[in-house]
């Protein structure tokens, strides 16, 4: 099936007024801004698929706390959820984006939560970022619990749809290529990256640009990235962003936001020519792979530590730049590297 798969570069509010308290306000700001750029957009005559940018509704609040995000969780399903459902089914399309999710089984922590809601209201992926600092809890800082309660399938879901084989993975998560690599060893052949991200002078010249087009090449898979827009909660900037964007199983750029205001960028996406292109020689570099030769290396690493936070909340980001610290430490010790 061929489909039309479109990434909004959003305008979002964020969901904290001046003292801190979550506005109500604020988040009917960001949903009625979306929905007129969803209503606007869709395509009545082929599937289509919206993926919208990192804190889709809720907006991104810098130097906020734990405690400040906790209260501005939502659960899922939830009643952010089901008026995402009800567009949905109005367009008769798949939206996806993110939530900062509260979970009942993991009181006085957030998570931040990927979703894919399909043309019928229903949910039909829910992935939990799985790396990059921030005031969140991650699925690997309460590892034993969190696979008690959700199973390994949890960790890097992929759902199965008549676009194709859908997974996630959330902004930084891009940056780590064993996430792509287990959605694809799963069978995903879109990777939905939403994220937030100003491009600062120092990253100019770097990799950071690449980072999706290497990933759909090594993994043959459809990436498609959409980064938020203009931000109310930084008015002064940085006003540059990194493109959303929509990539080939080849790396090729299939389409891409001019620059850093609100937009949306389309793309048709062939699902059957990916796997076309997966059955030739030499072109799935997913078929000649050898974990065998790699599974030691990583089973002898001793690297971050699972399930750090798993006996209490984490209470300030602070914390994970003193454990990578240890960390690097240990590294060093090892004679991995210096520091």
């Amino acid at each position: 099936m061929e489909f039309r798969l479109t990434v909004c570069q959003l305008a979002l509010d964020s969901c904290f007024a001046p003292d801190g308290s979550v506005d109500a306000g604020r988040i009917e700001a960001n949903f009625a801004r979306t929905e007129r750029r969803l209503r606007e957009e869709r395509r009545p005559d082929q599937p289509q698929l919206f993926l919208l940018p990192e804190f889709s509704y809720q907006g991104w609040g810098p130097g906020r706390s734990v405690a400040d995000w906790n209260a501005a969780a939502t659960p899922i399903p939830g009643p952010y959820t089901d008026r995402i459902g009800d567009l949905a089914r109005e367009l008769d399309c798949y939206i996806a984006g993110t939530l900062c999710e509260r979970l009942a089984e993991f009181p006085g922590r957030h998570f931040l939560t990927g979703f894919l809601i399909g043309p019928d209201g229903a949910i039909l992926l829910r992935y939990r970022k799985a790396y990059a600092f921030s005031s969140k809890t991650r699925p690997g800082d309460v590892y034993e619990a969190y696979v008690r309660h959700y199973g390994r399938e949890a960790l890097f879901p992929v759902v199965e749809t008549p676009l194709g084989r859908i997974g996630m993975a959330i902004a930084y998560d891009i940056f780590w290529p064993e996430v792509p690599r287990a959605l694809a060893l799963r069978g995903a052949e879109i990777l939905l990256n939403p994220f937030g991200s100003a491009r600062v002078p120092a990253q100019q010249d770097t990799a950071f640009g690449l980072a999706r087009r290497t990933r759909a090449f090594e993994n043959v898979m459809y990436v498609a990235a959409a980064n938020i827009g203009p931000m109310s909660s930084m008015p002064d900037g940085p006003h540059d962003r990194w493109p959303s964007e929509i990539v080939d199983y080849e790396g090729r750029v299939l389409a891409s936001s001019p620059d850093g205001a609100e937009c949306a960028v389309s793309a048709n996406i062939d699902v059957e020519s990916l796997r076309r292109h997966r059955a030739r020689p030499m072109a799935n570099w997913l078929a000649q792979l050898q974990p065998f030769l790699h599974a030691p290396d990583y089973a002898a690493a001793r690297l971050w530590p699972p399930g750090h936070w798993e006996h209490r909340p984490m209470q300030d980001g602070a914390e994970q730049l003193d454990l990578e610290a240890q960390v690097a430490r240990r590294l060093a010790d090892g004679g991995a590297f210096d520091v």
